[in-house]
């Protein structure tokens, strides 16, 4: 019986890459969770936006969002879902009903 040889690679091997030049993984549901925490507490924003960025957050909408609440902060303005839903549709974001 023919054994493998440890050594030998089946496949040719590319070069190494940097984990952060791949970026970090995507978690819709956490980016979720935490664009909700903030809509339920808004005390929560300064501390999650301490951390993040809009382009920290791997879908466009809540790269939106989350930049949309950073004005409301801004401005001092509460950051709740009808201040947010405002916000959105007076930046063409969110289509009106």
């Amino acid at each position: 019986m023919k054994r493998n040889n440890p050594k030998v690679r089946p496949f040719p091997t590319a070069e190494p890459v940097d984990p952060l030049e791949r970026g970090l993984p995507a978690n819709v549901d956490c980016e979720r969770y935490v664009l909700g925490a903030v809509l339920l507490n808004d005390s929560l924003y300064r501390h999650v936006a301490a951390s993040l960025q809009p382009p920290d957050f791997s879908l466009e909408k809540h790269r939106r969002i989350f930049a949309r609440m950073d004005d409301l902060a801004e401005r001092g303005e509460r950051i709740d879902p009808g201040t947010l839903a405002n916000e959105l549709m007076g930046a063409g974001e969110l289509p009106a009903k």
